[in-house]
């Protein structure tokens, strides 16, 4: 099976399996990955197995960081909640030793608060490194003779 099979394979569990409210935990979605590929070869069978899980994993991985919170995140990219603008229907989170990707309407309201502030620590972020940005150009500015200003915009 291709990789880009395995990729729409994992995405449509994913989905598939939020969109019914229940969560994702990533050894679940592994073996049932794993389940749908078949027997292993008899030859080499648990070195293939192994190769397998791990490139599943990642795979995996692909489909559930469409949740997570990311920076450069494109909008579009993540599954919104109707009548929301930015509302996700389903957050990363650990529980236990697992991350697992958790219908928004599951999810505590401790998980859920800790989501806001990752987002507003990313947005701080960001703001600061825009910021910083800016302060390089007006030095630069300065440095060359210029009439600096950029820090202006901000």
């Amino acid at each position: 099976m291709s990789m880009n099979k395995l990729e729409q394979r994992a995405h449509n569990l994913v989905a598939q399996r939020i969109g019914s409210g229940e969560e994702v935990r990533m050894p679940w979605a592994v073996h049932e990955l794993l389940k749908s590929m078949g027997e292993a070869p008899k030859e080499n069978a648990a070195d293939w197995i192994y190769c397998a899980r791990e490139t599943l994993y990642r795979i995996v991985k692909k489909a559930v960081d469409r949740y997570a919170p990311s920076e450069d995140q494109k909008e579009g990219e993540q599954l919104m909640m109707e009548g929301y603008k930015h509302l996700q229907a389903a957050y990363t989170t650990e529980r236990g030793k697992d991350r697992v990707l958790v219908p928004t309407d599951q999810a505590t309201d401790e998980e859920l608060t800790l989501r806001a502030e990752q987002y507003f620590s990313i947005s701080a972020g960001t703001y600061a490194h825009g910021q910083e940005l800016l302060l390089y150009v007006d030095r630069r500015k300065e440095d060359k003779g210029g009439a600096g200003g950029a820090l202006a915009v901000v």
